[in-house]
């Protein structure tokens, strides 16, 4: 499960790779990842589709309460206090249907990847200590 996929970059790689993805994202932007899904559908070895999911409106998420996912993926999606917030929440909530749906093995948590470049805002780390529980960085240092 890629959030805030924009163009489909990384899920589209990931599906490349032979993974099965769910690409997801507003509106306008699941349009382009819709484009990007069909104009590279032959070079992939697994499988991708793009669903809109607004992370202001949990109900959205209502699509996935069947599916389970081993990982969530988000990448270059942290840049504001306002918007990480509610990224924050739509994982919690994305993590919560997981432990809900009966086809999932409460023992198997999905991993959530968050990756960043350059655009986090001073205080990111404090916020996602207090959602989860962190277990890697990036070997350099972050001065937020």
């Amino acid at each position: 499960m890629e959030l805030g996929s924009g163009t489909g970059l990384l899920g589209l790689s990931l599906a490349m790779g032979g993974a099965h993805v769910t690409l997801s994202d507003l509106p306008d932007n699941v349009k382009l990842t819709n484009v990007n899904v069909q104009k590279n559908a032959e070079s992939l070895r697994g499988k991708a589709e793009a669903i809109v999911l607004h992370w202001n409106d949990l109900k959205t998420f209502d699509v996935l309460s069947e599916r389970i996912y081993d990982m969530v993926v988000v990448s270059d999606c942290i840049y504001d206090p306002t918007v990480a917030n509610l990224l924050f929440n739509a994982i919690e909530h994305l993590l919560r249907m997981h432990r809900n749906n009966e086809k999932s093995e409460s023992s198997n948590t999905p991993w959530v990847v968050l990756c960043n470049k350059g655009r986090w805002y001073k205080g990111v780390l404090r916020d996602m200590r207090s959602k989860f529980r962190l277990r890697y960085l990036c070997s350099k240092s972050l001065n937020v």
